[in-house]
């Protein structure tokens, strides 16, 4: 039982038992789960140094705690139908390991977003797909993504500008929607996959940046 799976992963920790946890699932089909729980649940795993984490509750106000409950080990997150919280305060620390972040129906807003980006130094892999509240998906300089090779965007219907300029490193790209874009142009693409939803009215551009002195 998931009672039984909590009691272990503590008992582990209590133990002081080293190793790793290779993936760890969490999928909450039942709206009685409350928040204190998913916590209990998030922070076991994470103190059991968890390497790939997928969390999918169910359509509830529940809060994902980044980068808190991502543990140090975490290489890989994969999260669907929650919110994100804890990204703004100051005992944010980068996440050091994390490789990709997929987020599938999430709420977060632009700052939220952007905050994530930036404690998440090494990654390689980012995904957005059904996420509201995010409007701009803006990479800067100043993030330090120099590794990020991967980037899926799809189904995010608040977005209405998408900025991955500065990112040389791309090697793919895939987008659905219907907002503007701009991407790098010394990226050596290998995979570029564009639709737009011909029910979206706004403009589409697709254009390289220009920059005058």
């Amino acid at each position: 039982s998931s009672n039984k799976l909590l009691e272990a992963l503590e008992l582990r920790q209590f133990q002081g038992r080293r190793g790793r946890i290779d993936r760890y699932s969490l999928v909450v089909d039942t709206l009685a789960m409350r928040a204190r729980g998913l916590d209990r649940y998030l922070a076991a795993a994470a103190r059991c140094g968890v390497e790939l984490r997928r969390t999918c509750p169910a359509d509830t106000p529940l809060l994902f705690h980044f980068p808190a409950g991502a543990g140090p080990a975490l290489a890989r997150l994969s999260l669907r139908g929650i919110g994100v919280s804890g990204l703004q305060g100051r005992a944010a620390r980068p996440c050091a390991a994390l490789e990709a972040v997929l987020l599938h129906s999430v709420r977060l807003d632009d700052r939220d977003l952007a905050r994530m980006l930036a404690l998440c130094p090494r990654l390689r892999v980012l995904g957005l797909c059904s996420c509201t509240g995010i409007s701009r998906v803006v990479v800067m300089a100043v993030m330090g993504l120099t590794s990020l090779r991967s980037v899926t965007i799809v189904d995010c219907t608040c977005l209405i500008g998408v900025d991955f300029t500065v990112v040389s490193s791309l090697r793919s790209f895939r987008y659905s929607g219907g907002c503007f874009f701009y991407l790098p142009g010394d990226a050596l693409f290998a995979d570029i996959d564009i639709r737009f939803g011909v029910k979206t009215s706004r403009n589409v551009l697709i254009c390289q940046k220009v920059f005058s002195e």
